[in-house]
């Protein structure tokens, strides 16, 4: 018997539209749904599916969801949707079955399988080079499916392949500090460790402390949890690091922009969730911020947003694009 709703945890708002279809094949409505879904989700959405029938928004639980739609409402263009939506809450036991459907496996770099625990490993990911990393939602998000996610993957992935390249025959590993500032579910950190297979120290924060309660399982999950640590944002951390990671929004990324580029002042530092229109207003914050010390520099770009990252030293311009080549980094 499920447990009455009175007496269970809602996580989040879910918003149903009816709808009526006018993409002339199924392409079409994905590449509308991946431009809305970056639009809704800058305005504070969570998720967003489209189907034949319905279309379903996630909203944080803490947000209005009449007051949101309102709001919303005279924005959305290409699809006929009903006045009001059928609003109703997910709760906590809720939230898998809700989520499954939408998390598919996905590889970085040939290198890191990267999928939930509903998923079976591929075989040549079970052991190296190949490695895997399974992350499960939870209450927390972040599972590597959004196109941030993966252009961090794919950043952290370029950074140890140049570091590889640069290291001498039997020169010793130095451990590295990692800091995962925003970890969600722990996959940009997680996927460090698993990739490293070092002794690093790898630190991630959140200000939700459910983020951090799944980060910490995932961690253990994948037997990671020795070289891991997951703390709320309050909880003092000490710098320098070799690398921070930052996949959040960009006005957050704006404001913690001294913050950050003290955390990365001697190491690297990649910054994720900004719409391609961002960039370039970002750029100019943290090279005002840090008197010129932080330049960033464009890593990659995908379905409208970008990620940006400080130029590693042994990565060299790509002088006919006028952006650095990631994927051929020389000593």
């Amino acid at each position: 018997m499920s447990a009455n709703p009175s007496s269970r945890q809602a996580i989040a708002w879910q918003l149903e539209f009816s709808v009526s279809l006018f993409f002339p094949h199924e392409a079409a409505a994905e590449q509308w749904l991946g431009e809305w879904s970056d639009r809704f989700m800058e305005e504070g959405a969570l998720s967003m599916a489209l189907d034949e029938t319905a279309l379903r928004i996630l909203l944080p639980i803490t947000t209005d969801p009449f007051g949101w739609w309102a709001s919303q409402r005279s924005k959305v263009c290409g699809l006929a949707l009903q006045e009001q939506p059928r609003i109703s809450k997910i709760y906590d036991e809720d939230w898998v079955r809700t989520t499954q459907a939408q998390f598919e496996p996905i590889v970085i770099a040939e290198t890191l399988w990267l999928g939930a625990s509903w998923h079976e490993v591929p075989a040549p990911f079970r052991k190296p080079p190949g490695r895997a990393l399974t992350i499960d939602p939870g209450l927390a998000f972040g599972t590597g499916s959004h196109a941030t996610t993966q252009l961090c993957l794919e950043a952290i992935a370029s950074l140890l392949n140049a570091a590889a390249l640069a290291r001498r025959p039997g020169e010793a590993l130095v451990p590295r500090r990692v800091l995962d500032y925003g970890c969600g579910s722990g996959v940009l950190g997680l996927a460090w460790a698993v990739l490293t297979d070092t002794k690093d120290e790898v630190i991630g924060l959140d200000i939700d402390p459910v983020a951090v309660i799944t980060a910490k399982e995932n961690a253990r999950l994948n037997g990671l949890a020795s070289c891991t640590a997951f703390v709320n944002a309050d909880e003092a951390i000490c710098g320098p690091f070799d690398l921070v990671l930052a996949n959040i929004l960009a006005q957050p990324l704006k404001v913690l922009a001294p913050v950050l580029i003290e955390l990365a002042a001697k190491g690297q530092l990649i910054l994720a969730g900004l719409l391609d229109r961002q960039a370039e207003e970002l750029i100019e914050v943290y090279r005002e911020v840090s008197q010129g010390r932080c330049r960033l520099e464009v890593f990659g770009q995908r379905d409208g947003w970008t990620c940006l990252w400080k130029r590693p030293a042994d990565t060299t311009p790509n002088e006919e694009e006028g952006q650095y080549n990631h994927d051929q980094p020389k000593p």
